[in-house]
């Protein structure tokens, strides 16, 4: 089924932002048979995920960059309902390696496809670990899964006013009952745990305990020892991509690929989509919506709204804190959401040698975290406004895989996430945080490849207020909130907003600040849909 025609100029629904949510939000919509429109401020769809350096007059040759570079837990249910396979989503690498880079050279690699590449690699550094390790994978995984299926589900409220919430309570505890006793005890000794401690319990190999205390923390402006780092990791495992729980994987043409197939799907299904098209108020009338005032002076008649954009620019800004309750106000006023990553590209003359083959590198997605140490003292660092002299970093080279993601000459595009970013640095504006990410970023990688630093053609960075500029994201964070236990399920992003309604009837939320959180899943955009869509039919 496709959208219905508009009847006399009004849409059925509105949705605010063409980031890979609205996109899903959009084509969910329309698949089930409601006028759609879909309103995008920039020039380009996709959001934060093609975000990128193409700033005009660039030469860098980075037409393929993105501030993403592999896609983790991409809800199989919304690749398989909106068909995105037959709307051009391949996948180059369906299961990339993870490689820990050590000074010296040394490497420790965690296959995906290969158990006993593993353990063979793990094994060099500690036989004690590389017997562990399995189990700890296994556990991880059983606890994961009993997470996974409310990733999916809309969050009951606390008021238990129908059936329907306190099937949702009952949902909940039997998957707690299914795991079992004892695997139940673990989950509650450890969801609030740091994973510092986690992995210190169980390993002594100080490269791997750094690879995994990264994996908990990156995306968030967390140390390996801040409070409930374990759940963030359990997050983070509990996603699938091509079939395999917890890995991270590689479209073909990278993320704006999966940006494409969803805008194909979207248009399938009869989205209109608008870019420049800014969104200036959400229009109310008696507490519900009345449509939508954009930027140029027009207006969209429409009484549903779902919206992508931050949380807080969508209630304090489109609608305005008069509309609002002040309790609700102060709660989005200080949700945490001070960006803490950052990207740099690299566009070099050759392939680099982090003591891997071409092909290797290309199916890998190597990690700069030499121990759990390491990672901590850099969150100290930007806790206070300064940049750590060494980041943790992961590094993908995606071109080597993918020839749609080679830069201009056919070059090898080198893509580093950096962690443990100051929001501002102190006492030095933007640029200076720029040029030092820069210079910092090519030093650590030239130490780590012998002889990089020749082949650099071409550097561009992003720091968090740039990609606050850039998407009006406040903060520039790029799960739009952090997403520790106090910020997540009930109580994202704030208490009354986890069911994605919002004070104002007709007005939904439905990007990363939404239940599950960020990351290109598609979850938040699929569930605020499907939460609007159930409350329309019954309004009707």
């Amino acid at each position: 089924m496709t959208g219905a025609a508009r009847q006399g100029g009004r849409y059925d629904v509105a949705v605010v932002g063409g980031g890979h949510n609205g996109l899903v939000a959009a084509a969910l919509a329309a698949r089930a048979g409601r006028s759609v429109v879909l309103l995008e401020a920039g020039e380009r769809l996709g959001g934060m995920a093609t975000l990128g350096p193409r700033s005009p007059g660039s030469d860098g040759g980075f037409d393929s960059a993105g501030a993403a570079h592999l896609v983790d837990g991409l809800s199989p249910a919304l690749v398989q309902g909106l068909e995105l396979h037959r709307h051009g989503l391949e996948f180059a690498v369906a299961t990339m390696d993870d490689v820990a880079l050590l000074p010296g050279g040394e490497l420790l690699v965690v296959s995906g496809r290969d158990a006993e590449t593993t353990r063979r690699s793990i094994g060099r550094f500690s036989p004690r670990d590389a017997e562990r390790f399995p189990a700890f994978e296994a556990r991880l995984a059983r606890l994961a899964d009993a997470l996974a299926p409310f990733l999916d589900r809309v969050p009951p409220t606390l008021k238990f006013q129908d059936w329907a919430e306190r099937l949702e309570y009952l949902r909940l505890g039997w998957a707690m009952r299914r795991l079992g006793r004892k695997d139940m005890r673990d989950l509650l000794r450890i969801i609030g745990m740091n994973a510092a401690d986690l992995t210190e319990e169980v390993f002594e190999t100080d490269a791997l305990k750094g690879l995994i205390g990264f994996d908990a923390v990156l995306g968030n402006r967390f140390g390996p020892r801040s409070p409930n780092t374990v759940y963030t990791l359990l997050q983070r495992k509990s996603g699938t991509i091509a079939g395999r729980r917890g890995a991270a994987a590689l479209p073909k043409g990278g993320p704006a690929a999966l940006i494409a197939a969803l805008e194909r799907a979207a248009r399938a299904a009869g989205v209109e989509i608008r870019t420049g098209a800014r969104v200036a108020q959400v229009l109310v009338d008696n507490g519900r919506v009345n449509g939508l005032a954009l930027a140029d002076g027009s207006e969209i008649d429409c009484r549903t709204v779902l919206s992508s954009a931050h949380p807080r620019t969508t209630l304090l800004d489109l609608v305005g804190v008069r509309q609002l309750d002040a309790d609700l106000v102060r709660s989005l006023r200080h949700a945490r959401g001070e960006g803490g990553t950052a990207k740099v590209w690299l566009r070099l003359g050759a392939v680099p040698d982090f003591g891997l083959s071409a092909g290797d590198l290309g199916r890998s997605r190597l990690v700069f975290a030499p121990d759990l140490g390491f990672v901590e003292r850099g969150h100290d660092a930007a806790k206070y406004g300064e940049l750590p002299d060494r980041l943790a970093m992961e590094i993908t080279l995606p071109g080597l895989a993918d020839a749609h993601q080679l830069g201009s000459g056919q070059k090898p595009i080198l893509s580093a996430t950096l962690a443990n970013v100051p929001y501002r640095l102190r006492n030095r504006d933007d640029g200076a945080l720029k040029q030092a990410l820069i210079q910092r970023t090519t030093a650590a990688l030239a130490d780590l490849a012998p002889g990089l630093a020749e082949t650099i053609e071409a550097v561009e960075a992003l720091t968090p207020k740039q990609v606050e500029a850039a998407t009006g994201a406040p903060g520039g964070h790029w799960h739009h909130l952090e997403t520790g236990l106090d910020q997540t399920y009930l109580l994202r992003p704030a208490p009354g907003l986890a069911q994605y309604a919002t004070p104002i009837q007709g007005l939904w939320l439905c990007g990363a600040g939404s239940h599950p959180g960020g990351g290109l899943t598609g979850r938040p955009g699929a569930n605020a849909a499907r939460a609007a869509l159930a409350a329309t039919r019954a309004r009707r």
